[in-house]
């Protein structure tokens, strides 16, 4: 299996409180070293460059599964290739990676086992939101691998972001991913009904968003996930496969 370079980041922290300093702080950039439910060991960190063509392959893995995402696979080009490594390298947006490591103390990575990204809006007018995506490759669902990397996301939004508002979509068939996102705060704001077509019939687009800060929070702050503090989350067995196209 590929190996990829030694983390630049702080992974002293290993436990649940990996994402917070001393002073119960929410650090920006560290990676946190999870222990999953069947003993292995990953690391979550922001992706490098480097990272790209794996990444890419893992999720084209996930797509081919024809069950979550819009599309089987993507022709994987030097192009497509720098549109990933252009996102990971800037400020503005999050590209996690789950990295399966050989042993929680010698720490070298093996391969990518699962991806997150979060994209601020572009035009003027949505610079305030943040696209949201997330797989995980078959072998590594139902491990509390997903909500571990939600939990990240939304910590490094509260960290280091202005971000207001997160959006994403998923299809109407994948209930575990539903169910995560709900758990999270998550509310359905529509659905886009018969717009995935399959060999096995249609499906709706289901899309829905949360709010971070701002003066809209306020008005949605009533699920439990709200708070400042997300330590000591339950991380049950609602995992996904992947949501966004």
């Amino acid at each position: 299996m590929t190996q990829f370079g030694a983390s630049p980041y702080n992974t002293a922290m290993s436990d649940e409180t990996a994402l917070f300093n001393d002073e119960g702080e929410a650090n920006h950039r560290v990676a946190q070293l999870l222990p999953l439910r069947d003993g292995r060991h990953v690391l979550l960190r922001t992706a490098y460059p480097t990272d790209a063509r794996a990444l890419l392959g893992a999720l084209n893995e996930v797509a081919n599964e024809g069950r979550f995402l819009l599309r089987r696979a993507w022709e994987i080009t030097p192009e497509l290739e720098q549109r990933w490594v252009s996102v990971a390298l800037g400020d503005s947006d999050l590209v996690l990676v789950a990295m399966l490591l050989d042993n929680p103390h010698t720490r070298a990575e093996q391969e990518i086992v699962g991806g997150l990204s979060l994209v601020r809006g572009r035009p003027e007018f949505v610079r305030h939101t943040a696209e949201l995506a997330m797989w995980l490759r078959a072998a590594y669902r139902e491990l509390g691998l997903g909500s571990a990397m939600l939990e990240y996301a939304l910590t490094w939004l509260r960290a280091g972001s202005d971000i207001e508002k997160i959006t994403l979509s998923a299809r109407s068939s994948n209930r575990r991913a539903l169910n995560l996102y709900r758990k999270y705060g998550f509310v359905e704001e529509g659905r886009r009904e018969g717009f995935i077509k399959t060999e096995q019939g249609y499906e709706a687009e289901v899309l829905l968003s949360r709010f971070v800060r701002g003066p809209l929070l306020a008005r949605h702050a009533d699920g439990p996930f709200y708070g400042p503090d997300l330590r000591g989350l339950p991380q049950d067995d609602d995992e996904l496969g992947d949501t966004g196209g």
